[in-house]
């Protein structure tokens, strides 16, 4: 377990330190103000199975090598300044049960793939900006 959240961090959080963690199961960021994308270091961490990376201003997209997370039940990107599409391999991560992508710039549409998620009952929270900029059939909350 990593907790290093509400703690006033700034800049770019150093992945490549921790990419050696390969037991790490919990990781949270959150409520900081941490800068840049996220990096392939980060889903060479195959074992965690939560991610709360919310309330920072984290950018770029979501890359599709996330689908490495194959034991992810949480994932929280909100609040960051993420954009682009929802990259379709959220929908590999057969386990998940609650994605947060609201207050980011996301466009497009959640993918079916993710959808797929919620009809097949593992995922049952999913928040996005589904009032604003992302169209979301499978939403459970939107923003």
């Amino acid at each position: 377990m990593l907790d290093l959240s509400q703690n006033n961090f700034t800049g770019k959080f150093p992945f490549k330190a921790i990419s050696n963690l390969t037991s790490l199961q919990y990781l949270d960021l959150s409520l900081n103000s941490l800068t840049g994308s996220l990096p392939n270091a980060l889903f060479n961490l195959t074992a965690l199975y939560k991610v709360i990376l919310s309330n920072n201003k984290f950018t770029g997209d979501i890359p599709s090598a996330i689908d490495n997370l194959s034991s992810l039940q949480v994932l929280q990107l909100n609040n960051n300044t993420f954009s682009g599409s929802i990259t379709k391999s959220l929908g590999n991560l057969l386990v998940l049960e609650t994605l947060a992508l609201e207050g980011n710039n996301f466009s497009g549409s959640i993918p079916n793939s993710v959808c797929s998620l919620v009809t097949s009952r593992s995922l049952t929270e999913i928040t996005s900006d589904c009032l604003k900029t992302v169209g979301c059939e499978c939403c459970t909350q939107c923003y």
